[in-house]
Formats: structure tokens, sequence, C-alpha cells
């Protein structure tokens, strides 16, 4: 049977030092497009996995920023952090 794991998303966006955007989901789908929406200059994102495990990091633009989702999406990193199961 197939593992279906949940992790929590948040993100932040900013542009000229105010904060553009700030929202949170568990689809990477709905982030990434609300993300590509929005006019920023910087992006916290942070992946939290349950029990205070978690990735976060701030990226300058889209490239960098869906890299990173994807690798701190990657279901080898889910393996290892055991995120809850859906």
């Amino acid at each position: 049977m197939k593992k279906h794991y949940r992790v929590k998303i948040f993100v932040r966006l900013i542009d000229n030092g105010i904060t553009t955007l700030r929202t949170s989901s568990y689809k990477k789908r709905r982030i990434l497009l609300r993300v590509q929406v929005h006019k920023w200059q910087s992006a916290y994102l942070k992946v939290s996995y349950g029990d205070g495990i978690y990735n976060d990091g701030n990226y300058k633009n889209f490239a960098e920023f869906k890299y990173a989702l994807d690798v701190f999406t990657a279901r080898e990193l889910m393996d290892e952090f055991g995120g809850k199961n859906a």
C-alpha cells in the first residue's frame, strides 16, 4: 500500500520590506500557485513534518523557491522524518 504523507507548508512573501502574503497549506500545488501570482522580492518557506521537525529557508527567486519546496517534500526526506500518514 502506498504511503501518503501530510506535511504542513508555510510561506511568507515580502516585497519592499512589507509582507504581501502569509499562507499555509498541506498541498504543494496550492502553495506554488499562490507564490506565482503575487509580486515578491524574498520568500520564507517552512515545511513542518510534525513533532517540531521542520526545514526552512529564505529565497530570492521562484526557481530557488520551487527547488527548495521539491527537496523539502521529497519522498526520501519524508520517509526519514516520518511525516504524518494521511
